[in-house]
């Protein structure tokens, strides 16, 4: 009977030893960190609205999540186990250098985002992301190359060991004052990061921006038509991107306006006629793109086109003192008559 049940033993030990492997071989903190980040992108709008909770969610995205995976994906072993010796030696160590990592991808995909498209926040949230989830599947498969013991982990069974013996190792006395200590610092943290993640009455913004299409690039701020021909069409875009909690309904007014530059350098404006109006409402976080052409009706230069940006319904006389924003652009509106006479003589 005893030789059977330890053969029994010896056939089952292979398969838990197998599964083991298998469970050691996943990289739960990546996934973790991975797991964070998607749902900050995903649920962006839902995020608990507790100051704690966003500060604490918005600095993992930020300046821990990119610089960690990166990380993980160029120095995949671990110092104690002797697998690399540029592998930082304590978690700390890698913490520091995940949040200098961070601080230095973060412009660069700022960039990245700015030469492919107009720069939003919803555009970067959606870099982040991407960049972390890559980071990620590259840093699993580094670690899966390397032998089991060579392989970085979190230590969390050391820090329970120590935690347990810093609360508990000494006399009642000793035990008592390491408690009241580490609740101490936990009841300092939670109260500056409370501090710091207060919204201010100016935290909600929106972002009002004019825009041309590039075709392949999309939407660029640049390669506005500034020298147009009177009668023909001039096509444009504004962008409305809502930071507010709250939807928000938007209404944009497009006024074009023959101006004189007085010797003071002042803008005195000789006549104005509104070209178009259009409201929306848009969600929190999201961006409403609103293509449209001007056209002008009446040749000369310093001629500019404003467009005004108010939150609900405009007024019938818009101005900048009245706007929530307002953008300009300056155009030289010709004849076209100069073409048409050299077309002529060419004949």
């Amino acid at each position: 009977m005893a030789n059977r049940g330890e053969r029994a033993m010896s056939t089952e030990s292979p398969s838990w030893g197998r599964i083991g492997r298998a469970v050691r071989a996943v990289p739960f903190d990546l996934l973790l960190v991975a797991s964070v980040v998607l749902f900050v992108a995903t649920n962006l709008r839902v995020t608990p609205d507790v100051p704690l909770v966003r500060v604490l969610l918005g600095a993992a995205f930020l300046f821990f999540a990119p610089g960690y995976v990166l990380l993980a994906a160029v120095v995949p072993a671990s110092a104690h186990a002797g697998g690399s010796r540029f592998a930082p030696t304590t978690f700390a160590e890698r913490l520091l250098l995940a949040f200098g990592a961070s601080v230095t991808v973060l412009p660069l995909l700022a960039l990245a985002v700015a030469v492919a498209g107009p720069l939003s926040t919803s555009r970067i949230v959606a870099s982040v992301a991407v960049f972390v989830v890559l980071g990620t599947v590259v840093g699993w498969i580094r670690r899966l190359r390397l032998p089991a013991d060579h392989r970085y982990s979190v230590p969390v069974g050391r820090w329970l060991a120590q935690s347990r013996a810093f609360l508990t190792g000494g006399s009642a006395l000793t035990t008592a004052v390491n408690v009241v200590l580490a609740l101490s610092v936990l009841l300092g943290l939670a109260a500056g990061a409370y501090a710091v993640a207060t919204p201010q009455p100016d935290a909600e913004y929106t972002e009002f921006a004019l825009l041309t299409d590039n075709g392949s690039s999309g939407y660029v701020s640049g390669d506005y038509p500034t020298n147009v021909t009177r009668g023909q069409s001039a096509n444009l875009t504004v962008s409305v991107e809502n930071q507010r909690r709250d939807a928000a309904r938007y209404t944009v007014v497009a006024e074009l306006q023959q101006v004189q530059v007085t010797d003071d350098d002042r803008i005195r404006v000789l006549s104005q006629s509104e070209r178009t109006r259009f409201s929306r409402t848009v969600e929190s976080g999201q961006t409403w793109y609103q293509p449209h052409r001007i056209r002008p009706q009446r040749a000369g230069a310093n001629q500019r086109l404003v467009y005004y940006l108010y939150r609900g319904d405009a007024p019938e006389d818009p101005s900048a003192a009245t706007a929530d924003r307002h953008l300009q652009l300056w155009l030289n509106v010709s004849t076209g008559l100069g073409a048409a006479n050299d077309t002529a003589q060419r004949r």
